[in-house]
C-alpha cells in the first residue's frame, strides 16, 4: 500500500487507485484557485479529501472552544477549496462518474453536534445531491457531488477502509 503524508497523518491507497497531493506546487493555478489536499482515482469514483489534524503536535495547545470556532471558520474555506478542485479536474477531464468529498478532522474536542453541523453546512453548500431540490436534479445532466462527508479519522477508516489513515510514528 502506498501512503502520501499530510501533516502527521498519512493517507494509504491501494495499488489500483492513483492518488496524488493536489494541493502541492504542481498545482499551478494556486494563485487563482484554491485545492484540496489529496485527490484519490480508482476505477470511477473520484475522492477529494481534506484532512485536517487539530490534534497535531503544534496544535495541541488549542483550547476545546477554540478550535470549535476555527473549524466553524474553516467550513467556508473547505467549500471553496472543493468547487474550485472540481472545476480543475473537470477542466482536466478527471471528475470520473462518482464524486465523493470528505474532510476528515482527527480533534479530539469534536463533538457530534458540531460535526453534524459542519455536515450540514457542507452538504448545503458545496452542494451535495442529497440536497439538490427536485428541479435542479432534473434540469442538470450531470451531478456535481454525489456524496460528501465530514468524518473524524475512525469513521473515515470504518467506512473507506481501502484508503486508511493513520498516524505517523
Amino acid at each position: 500500500m502506498n501512503e502520501i503524508r499530510e501533516g502527521e497523518l498519512l493517507v494509504g491507497f491501494p495499488a489500483g487507485a492513483s492518488a496524488r497531493k493536489f494541493d502541492g506546487p504542481d498545482h499551478g493555478l494556486s494563485h487563482c484557485m484554491k485545492a484540496v489536499d489529496i485527490v484519490i482515482e480508482e476505477g470511477d469514483d473520484l475522492i477529494l479529501l481534506e484532512v485536517k489534524d487539530f490534534d497535531q503536535t503544534a496544535a495541541r495547545s488549542r483550547s476545546a472552544p477554540a478550535a470549535d470556532a476555527r473549524l466553524e471558520r474553516d467550513v467556508w474555506a473547505w467549500i471553496g477549496k472543493f468547487r474550485d478542485s472540481l472545476l480543475y479536474l473537470w477542466a482536466e477531464e478527471r471528475c470520473g462518474r462518482h464524486r465523493g468529498c470528505y474532510v476528515v478532522l482527527e480533534c479530539r474536542s469534536l463533538h457530534r453536534a458540531l460535526r453534524m453541523h459542519l455536515q450540514e453546512l457542507f452538504e448545503r453548500y458545496l452542494p451535495a445531491f442529497s440536497r439538490l431540490p427536485r428541479s435542479v436534479v432534473n434540469e442538470w445532466k450531470r451531478i456535481p457531488v454525489h456524496r460528501c462527508a465530514v468524518l473524524d479519522v475512525k469513521e473515515w477508516n470504518r467506512r473507506m477502509s481501502r484508503f486508511p489513515i493513520r498516524r505517523s510514528p
